[in-house]
């Protein structure tokens, strides 16, 4: 079995993609195995709060559901013209106490995006900037606080 990496990962899906054969999907190719074989073990990374809804029947339904009609890919890596793997589904609204019942959210297409680990961890990284930039206060040079709105 051939542990894939960055570059194999590519290699083989865009020879799978390349099959002339119409009789294989992608589900049937290492796309499929390889998305079914990582998502393993990633509510461990869910906040308490998420915990219960990323172990539901709907949610790994949906997952599922929607990682199989983007042909198992990194959407933001076919984007740019590369084929990876994509391995987490990812809210693009994310979901807080206050919406994690509401299935407008959490079970939404629209609000879904399959990304591989890179593009998943940059897309954190810019969510933790945005809030570090929001600053919620100010301190003026005489010491005094100021509230901002």
């Amino acid at each position: 079995m051939i542990v894939p990496n960055s570059t194999t990962q590519r290699v083989i899906l865009i020879s799978w993609i390349h099959v002339d054969n119409p009789n294989v999907t992608l589900r049937q190719s290492f796309g499929f195995a390889f998305f079914k074989s990582h998502i393993k073990g990633v509510t461990g990374m869910a906040r308490e709060f998420a915990k219960r809804f990323y172990k539901s029947q709907a949610w790994k339904k949906c997952r599922d559901g929607y990682a199989q009609s983007v042909g198992y890919l990194c959407e933001d890596c076919l984007a740019k013209g590369i084929y990876t793997p994509g391995v987490i589904v990812h809210h693009i609204e994310e979901l807080t106490p206050l919406n994690i019942e509401n299935p407008e959210v959490t079970l939404n297409y629209s609000n879904l995006k399959l990304v591989c680990r890179e593009c998943h961890a940059l897309e954190h990284e810019q969510i933790y900037q945005a809030r570090k930039n929001k600053r919620r206060y100010s301190v003026n040079s005489d010491g005094t606080v100021d509230i901002l709105g």
